[in-house]
């Protein structure tokens, strides 16, 4: 693709995830930025787009700083020494749900799904005997395999109705329509907080983990946000988060220093 066209397309992206992704009150994504060659003044094709996300949104905590396990902790941390490899933009995007449905996918899981798994697992240990189920009922096996096959077309068939609705959903038809995937977006996400004066030893592993120390730096020199107004990357990301890149040249300098 061409610089138009990847700023065409990304405009396109990006209104979606800042109008559709689901948000709680104030926790959501608040802006969309573009960088790399797509803002660049290169000629040549362009191999894929990249976008910034500068969020808050509680479906997002995934996608952060690199972690190990922990025995200790019994969990994952935050390992200063570990690459960060980029995630998939199909993963992101699954995590920013729907607007207009989320209240529809959390009920659909809830009388749907749970009770699916419930079924799944008393046929597990059915063994050819009559199963009692947790509301009184009994079934023969052969009764439980077919009352499962008919929850599993119900909560497809329903499940489909909702799909549509997806910010991946729409994302993906974008892409399609313009002859492309969701494979050629590289979406990156920071939470807001990083931002803060508080989170200087956070970004300076965020520049650690990176595989060019000078990333970050880069992007917030640089990048461009969606103007929802426009429909268009007019603004650059310092005009509104001051002294974004400053904070990350001085974490460069930090991750220099402490190794």
């Amino acid at each position: 693709m061409n610089r138009a066209e990847a700023q065409i397309i990304a405009a396109k992206v990006g209104t979606v995830i800042l109008n559709k992704s689901s948000q709680f009150g104030d926790y959501k994504v608040h802006d969309v930025a573009l960088f790399g060659s797509a803002i660049g003044d290169t000629r040549k094709d362009i191999r894929d787009i990249d976008l910034l996300l500068l969020h808050n949104h509680q479906g997002m905590g995934d996608f952060g700083l690199a972690t190990t396990y922990s025995a200790e902790a019994y969990g994952p941390e935050i390992d200063e020494d570990k690459k960060a490899e980029p995630f998939e933009a199909r993963r992101i995007l699954q995590n920013l749900g729907s607007l207009d449905v989320t209240g529809d996918l959390d009920k659909l899981e809830f009388e749907e799904r749970q009770p699916l798994e419930d079924y799944r697992r008393k046929l597990t240990y059915a063994h050819g005997r009559m199963v009692e189920m947790d509301d009184g009922r009994s079934f023969t096996t052969k009764e439980l395999e077919q009352a499962i096959e008919q929850r599993e077309n119900e909560f497809r068939e329903k499940y489909a109705s909702l799909r549509q609705h997806l910010v991946v959903t729409r994302v993906a038809a974008i892409m399609e329509n313009h002859r492309f995937t969701l494979d050629d977006l590289d979406i990156q996400a920071m939470h807001i907080e990083m931002l803060g004066e508080d989170c200087r030893d956070e970004r300076r592993v965020a520049v650690k983990q990176s595989k060019d120390p000078r990333f970050w730096g880069d992007v917030f020199s640089s990048g461009l946000l969606l103007n929802p107004e426009t429909g268009t990357f007019d603004r650059k990301i310092e005009e509104k988060y001051t002294g974004a890149t400053a904070l990350f040249r001085q974490a460069e300098i930090d991750a220099a220093s402490k190794g």
